[in-house]
């Protein structure tokens, strides 16, 4: 006779069934503890025993058959805790269990967790939130003599009504490669690799990372119909009737990497029957929609990697004393601003660099005839176009994008009170 464990945990005021293991036993097993507060006794299948504890402790439990001679212990512990079996929805990436009011947080994992008895706080973060949301996930659980023992961190699929990209998609991308797929087992970003077969006729956006990072960009595409299911390594299922919807700008060039092995037969554009790597370059009308689509046509393809390669944005300059240049770098498209404000013997001028929503990028003044050179790529030149004449200067600025030069219009005028301040300019 052998009892399968050694140490069995049971919660406060609950019942645990022990069934030992026997062969040629001939006799009745009879059930004793050495604790009181923690009793056992045989069950309604013949050989098994019911241990309870009514209060927490620890209990030394005893199966004998006199009749044979031969008896086997386990240890049984009693607490005010409960075994909850934890699960997770596709997109979680960690969660924490903070015990109320004054806890310590722990991590929470998936599969079985003993937890004491108590009120706990659940907080978590989604490895995939582009593609997946939560599903009425409780902050709070309790975990006492008849609660749950189960704890489920559900989500679902991220859907949006249609096919269309904001402005904040567009401007993430100039002078930047995004990218959707893997390179061997990395995968870019590494939230698409938390996609484990989706199919649905929904339409979901799925994040891109800027080429070289793992991390989500602002930029994403959309599935819709089929199935995609990223969850493997070296490159990913797309099937029959699978639509990616892709965004582009002007000059925007798409790149399609096919498996090696398992390729995938997809239309892109207007361009169909394609069975291998493709590169397409945008239209006007593709452009005029906001959007490529590539549509798989044969069941059970795998493609690689997809990527959408746009320039820098070009600049246009405009005109004015305060109103001297359009910039882009690194996604932060703004006006550049040349303001007077500077107090002090040397007269100069400073400039901010805005984005769109009228936040500094780069703020910098000049003094004298010194130039700036900043670090983000903007250069100014304060100079002094007649001798006899301090308060006359002229201004001209560049920008920097692919390591040219871009120069802006030069405009000069008077500085009338050095003194006065300058209310920052709303961007146009």
């Amino acid at each position: 006779m052998n009892i399968p464990e050694e140490t069995y945990n049971v919660p406060t005021g609950e019942e645990l069934k022990i069934t030992p293991e026997t062969e040629n036993l001939t006799g009745d097993i009879t059930w004793k503890s050495d604790n009181p507060s923690i009793t056992v006794k045989e069950g309604d299948v013949k050989g098994v025993g019911v241990v309870k504890g009514d209060q927490p402790g620890q209990a030394t439990i005893t199966a004998e058959s006199v009749t044979d001679n031969i008896k086997d212990t386990c240890t049984v512990i009693v607490s005010n805790s409960k075994i909850v079996n934890v699960s997770f929805g596709l997109g979680i990436g960690s969660a924490k269990i903070q015990k109320q009011p004054d806890g310590q947080p722990q991590e929470l994992i998936k599969g079985e967790q003993r937890l004491d008895y108590g009120n706990y706080k659940i907080t978590y973060e989604l490895s995939a939130p582009m593609t997946y949301v939560a599903d009425n996930i409780s902050e709070d659980f309790t975990v006492g003599t008849n609660s749950p023992t189960r704890l489920e961190l559900n989500t679902k699929n991220h859907e949006i009504s249609e096919v269309s990209f904001g402005p904040e998609v567009y401007n993430a991308m100039y002078g930047k490669t995004i990218i959707w797929g893997c390179d061997s087992d990395t995968w870019y970003p590494k939230s698409m690799h938390e996609i484990n077969s989706l199919q649905q006729n929904n339409i979901v956006p799925i994040a891109g990372a800027v080429q070289g990072k793992t991390e989500d960009s602002d930029v994403y595409m959309t599935v819709q119909g089929g199935k995609l299911h990223a969850a493997r390594s070296g490159s990913f299922q797309i099937n029959e009737n699978t639509v990616l919807s892709i965004p582009v700008v002007e000059n925007s060039t798409i790149t399609v990497k096919n498996d090696a092995s398992k390729k995938a037969t997809y239309t892109l554009g207007k361009e169909t029957d394609i069975k291998s790597d493709k590169t397409y370059e945008a239209t006007a009308e593709d452009v005029q929609k906001g959007y490529v689509q590539l549509k798989v046509t044969a069941k059970d393809g795998y493609l690689q990697y997809i990527t959408v390669e746009t320039p820098a944005s070009p600049i246009t300059w405009g005109e004015g004393e305060t109103d001297s240049g359009y910039y882009d770098e690194d996604g932060k498209k703004g006006v550049i601003r040349f303001l007077q404000g500077y107090s002090g013997e040397a007269e100069g001028y400073g400039f901010y660099l805005l984005d769109k929503e009228s936040k500094i990028i780069v703020g910098s003044k000049i003094e004298g005839k010194e130039d700036i050179n900043n670090a983000d790529g903007i250069y100014a030149d304060l100079i002094n176009i007649e001798e006899n004449n301090s308060d006359l200067y002229y201004m001209k600025a560049f920008v920097v994008v692919d390591g040219k030069e871009i120069w802006g219009p030069a405009f000069g005028g008077k500085v009338d009170d050095w003194e006065r301040e300058v209310e920052k300019p709303t961007v146009q």
